[in-house]
């Protein structure tokens, strides 16, 4: 568990309520990462979301003969989306790029709380939509280079 106080912190967290946020604290533990340390890789079930206190993570895809960092991401950042969206299968790989400091979601129990708070799986699906907005543009913004002449 980690303290509710820390996750109040983070805007993304902004519009749930204080039990909402006991539900995500109950669920979550910090954890610490050196560089090079795979959080997941790409097409892996995934059932853990994380937030990053400290340091980058660079969201990868994963290439025949090279892996691509499609966006970094940062202190206030989440990632690992694929953990509460179904069907909970990684669509890229997530490895740290500097020793970091994260919060780790285990989102079977975040999501078995979603029949009796509705709008909190509401709130937290939105949310997550949100993220993946924010990856779609990193990858568009990626790839554009390739289309401008």
């Amino acid at each position: 568990m980690v303290s509710p106080e820390l996750l109040r912190r983070f805007p993304l967290f902004g519009g749930l309520t204080i039990e909402q946020i006991n539900t995500l604290a109950m669920a979550a533990e910090e954890m610490t990462a050196e560089a090079g340390h795979w959080f997941f890789r790409q097409d892996e079930a995934l059932h853990d979301m994380y937030l990053v206190l400290e340091g980058q993570v660079g969201i990868v895809v994963e290439l025949p003969r090279q892996e691509v960092v499609t966006s970094t991401v940062g202190p206030g950042d989440l990632f690992g989306w694929s953990g509460l969206v179904p069907p909970h299968e990684t669509t890229a790989g997530a490895k740290a790029l500097t020793p970091c400091r994260v919060v780790r979601f285990d989102c079977e129990r975040i999501r078995s709380a979603f029949p009796a708070d509705w709008q909190f799986g509401c709130l937290m699906m939105e949310k997550m939509a949100q993220v993946i907005r924010e990856r779609l543009r990193d990858l568009r913004m990626e790839a554009l280079p390739a289309y401008v002449q």
